[in-house]
């Protein structure tokens, strides 16, 4: 593979693979060696065209990361407005054939008012656990939802020569979000 083939990927920014169809290899996260090594997930980049020629799998990503914060925000008002009657208690992996544990609601439960401290395996810990798990799925969406925006910005749209070789910027790739 010689540095010409590789192309930077309009979602993860890393130099990849272009096949002869020049659009982005299949590309993807790495599980750490223990498990194996193998690609865990593909990137959105893939199959795309590279960064310098368009800006259309930002655009995608962008729509699809609004719409998750908007899911992930109504979770969390909806577990707050109204708390679970039942949930299922978190597996500890020595327990992963056993069935699954569901625990009730308590009398009372305030989902406004947090302990500071609470038992661990009851469902306050659990509620508390999954409320932290979507709190924490929402601000890391945001940021990523920033971090596209900014690279969206900072694309330039590819541009031709025309007959006088004058600069033309092709508009018809320049989507804004």
């Amino acid at each position: 593979m010689t540095s010409s083939n590789l192309r930077e990927c309009q979602i993860c920014a890393r130099m990849i693979r272009t096949p002869h169809h020049g659009c982005i290899a299949k590309h993807g996260y790495r599980q750490p060696r223990a498990w194996g090594g193998n690609r865990s997930g593909t990137c959105l980049g893939s199959d795309y065209l590279p960064y310098d020629q368009s800006c259309k799998a930002i655009i995608r990503a962008i729509e699809i990361t609004r719409k998750f914060i908007a899911g992930v925000a109504e979770a969390i008002e909806d577990m707050q407005a109204s708390p679970p009657e039942k949930l299922a208690m978190t597996r500890r992996p020595q327990e992963a054939l056993k069935p699954t544990v569901y625990l009730d609601r308590p009398d009372g439960f305030d989902p406004h008012d947090r302990p500071a401290v609470y038992t661990p395996r009851t469902y306050e810990s659990e509620f508390w656990s999954l409320f932290n798990d979507r709190t924490r799925a929402h601000r890391d969406a945001t940021g990523d939802l920033k971090a596209l925006k900014e690279r969206l910005s900072a694309w330039n749209p590819p541009f031709t020569l025309d007959s006088n070789h004058q600069e033309v910027v092709d508009r018809s790739t320049a989507l804004t979000v």
